[in-house]
């Protein structure tokens, strides 16, 4: 056990569940953010915990798939047009990332990553009020057509090579299984070892608050600067009091890459907004998350209504919706549930921390030897955020390391 401070930046899901571990082997943890825990993209993700989003988005055969996403205005990507030059030199590093060799290494360290995620999150909430706020119901990706199919039959190789356990369903099968769904869904794969977080914001709340009650404080600041020592960090000037550091974890999501600049790390960080909207009303039941890889869209069962996710969007970092992305998933869910009322929404745009190899950045600071990096987790934040902690306590107290970091090394770049 150890008396020793830590202070983690960062009060999304990843930042607590660094914070939870890191308090279960004794250190006193604070942990700072400008917003309360849990209200930033941690609020707005499509709730999913799964082992099987192990593929990087750069693949082969991306660039001219991403074009005529670009090109089509109802399409899932889009680039803001003040923000097309700045975009250019991450999008150069995502194209050289897309090669077979480069997929199939990222989908190995990717799947190691998040390999038990539902487990590793039973293991942090289970006997807390956490556990509330997890559900073990396995998804379904579901296809309209056997061309659907074989356009992802490259996903499904990566995610056979690397253990995802499914099943396949048909027709009849399917809809049993999912009634809403649309009649002209042709087939289903059932992930097996899927679960959710029937609301996200509130599963990292009622973490942030089994923290607090096992001694942890949590800040609401906004950290401005890293005063550097000795080779050291030794405070953070925030907006409100300066504050002492012994050892720092850095997971701050998309806001991590100017702390780590500060240091020395130069990271292609980017913020790739993404978008949800959640139907209050819907008048229907859906049983299952779903994931509609023709639309590029989640769609969950959630406490408050049924959610909606998807959308690739490049802006910087930014919160400000769009009207056309909205309008977008409103059609693109009634095409999937025809049956549902759509009138009573809410809708929310937010920042996922991406690298141009999709893989997050878990690793040691390369210039001061007291900050741990933990952030870029792009779209598997959730899912990954309690294996990502465990990994960052052992990091900072000299353990090996449950799996190989080498792939999440921060000099990769």
């Amino acid at each position: 056990m150890s008396t020793q401070k830590i202070t983690v930046i960062g009060a999304g899901i990843v930042g607590i569940c660094c914070a939870l571990h890191l308090q279960r082997l004794g250190y006193r943890v604070t942990v700072v953010d400008q917003r309360p825990p849990g209200d930033a993209t941690s609020y707005g993700n499509a709730c999913m915990i799964t082992d099987s989003s192990l593929v990087p988005l750069a693949t082969p055969g991306i660039t001219w798939e991403g074009l005529g996403m670009l090109l089509n205005p109802s399409g899932p990507l889009f680039i803001r047009p003040r923000y097309a030059l700045q975009i250019v030199p991450w999008l150069w590093r995502f194209w050289r990332s897309a090669d077979d060799a480069q997929a199939r290494a990222g989908a190995q360290a990717l799947g190691d990553l998040l390999r038990g995620a539902l487990a590793e999150h039973h293991e942090l909430a289970d006997n807390t009020s956490a556990s509330r706020w997890l559900g073990d119901e396995p998804s379904l990706f579901v296809y309209r057509s056997a061309a659907e199919l074989e356009h992802d039959a490259y996903t499904w190789t990566l995610r056979r090579a690397n253990g995802v356990r499914h099943e396949w369903l048909d027709g009849p099968q399917l809809r049993a299984r999912e009634p809403a769904l649309a009649a002209d869904y042709w087939r289903a794969a059932v992930l097996l070892d899927h679960g959710r977080a029937v609301d996200p914001a509130e599963l990292t709340k009622a973490h942030a608050e089994w923290l607090q009650r096992g001694g942890g404080d949590i800040r609401q600041a906004r950290v401005q600067a890293l005063e550097i020592r000795d080779g050291q960090v030794v405070r953070l000037l925030t907006d409100d009091e300066p504050l002492a550091v012994e050892q720092l974890v850095i997971a701050g999501g998309a806001w991590s890459a100017g702390l780590a600049g500060q240091l020395g790390d130069r990271i292609p960080l980017e913020s790739e907004g993404g978008y949800h909207l959640t139907f209050t009303d819907p008048g229907l039941e859906l049983r299952h998350t779903l994931m509609d890889s023709g639309a590029k869209v989640a769609i969950a069962p959630m406490a408050e209504g049924i959610r909606i996710g998807g959308m690739v969007e490049f802006a910087g970092i930014c919160e400000e919706t769009l009207p056309q992305r909205s309008a977008l998933l409103r059609r693109v869910i009634k095409r999937i549930l025809p049956a549902i009322r759509t009138e009573a929404y809410t809708e929310w745009r937010g920042n996922r921390p991406s690298l141009p190899d999709s893989l997050p950045v878990i690793d040691r600071a390369s210039q001061v030897n007291n900050v741990v990096y933990a952030f870029g987790h792009q779209h598997i934040g959730l899912s990954s955020a309690p294996k990502t902690g465990k990994l960052v306590a052992q990091l900072i107290t000299g353990q090996p390391p449950a799996i190989d970091l080498t792939p999440f090394r921060v000099g990769r770049f």
